[in-house]
């Protein structure tokens, strides 16, 4: 009888303080809105653009070379650059030609586009990209497709007049997805370093608000939880468990952010 009368003031002084509803409250909060956003996020259309960081530069200019590039019968005189592009779908939901709400349209910020060619795709006859040419001479190129569905995408070669340093842009919008950018780190290798990394955000983050509503409820087990907050010595405590609970948190909204591996 003692020992559940004990067990009730304990809970009844963990939850009498602001700080221990405080430390019970970011946790909860930050797990439940974590894994809501995170599984939120793939059931949307995600369309992901990324600009491979290796350059090849076929011509540099300026510099002397048996090698001259021709373009519609006129010499390029500038730089001759060769990228490539990824586009998948990274969602749940698939992207058909009628969910482009304004047309993709990458640009080679102003630099003219000699030529582009699909190099790969994912499902050869059933994604079928298409390109447009019709600006071309102004850096700009349009993507299409007939349907992307989970992971599906293509990689694109862009060979254009410029140098390797030219910002290349996207812009369009997609139903369902506010923006698009092109990702221009590299992306993870693998679906387990993918996996690895959202186990360690997972486990880490629950380690650590776990960590800060179990000290709270030690302060409160072992004295007036009140009266021990107040006291000096408990103080540096205190800021230590709720700094480490927002870490946490902030682990597991970094589930959010992290960005599945090409997957073709």
């Amino acid at each position: 009888m003692k020992e559940n009368n004990r067990k009730r003031d304990i809970v009844k002084s963990f939850f009498s303080n602001p700080l221990g509803i405080l430390s019970l409250f970011i946790g909860l909060i930050g797990i439940v809105l974590a894994i809501y956003f995170h599984n939120a996020a793939r059931e949307n259309r995600k369309l992901r653009l990324y600009l491979n960081q290796a350059t090849n530069i076929i011509v540099k200019s300026g510099e002397t070379s048996n090698l001259s590039v021709s373009f519609k019968g006129e010499r390029v005189t500038s730089d001759v650059t060769a990228r490539q592009v990824a586009i998948w779908n990274a969602g749940k939901k698939s992207i058909k030609l009628n969910n482009i709400l304004k047309p993709v349209v990458l640009n080679t910020g102003g630099c003219q586009i000699l030529e582009a060619n699909v190099m790969k795709e994912s499902r050869e006859g059933i994604v079928n990209t298409k390109l447009d040419a019709s600006e071309f001479e102004s850096g700009n190129m349009g993507i299409s497709w007939d349907i992307l569905e989970e992971d599906d995408g293509c990689i694109i070669q862009l060979i254009y007049a410029g140098g390797p340093d030219i910002p290349i842009e996207v812009k369009g919008v997609i139903e369902g997805q506010k923006n698009l950018s092109i990702i221009r780190s590299a992306p993870r290798k693998s679906k387990f370093d993918y996996r690895r990394d959202q186990l360690l955000f997972s486990t880490s983050g629950c380690i650590m608000v776990g960590f800060c509503i179990f000290t709270f409820y030690s302060i409160a087990k072992h004295g007036d939880f009140a009266t021990i907050t107040k006291a000096k010595s408990a103080i540096p405590a205190v800021i230590m468990a709720l700094m480490i609970g927002i870490v946490g948190v902030l682990s597991l909204f970094q589930l959010v952010k992290i960005e599945p591996p090409l997957p073709f």
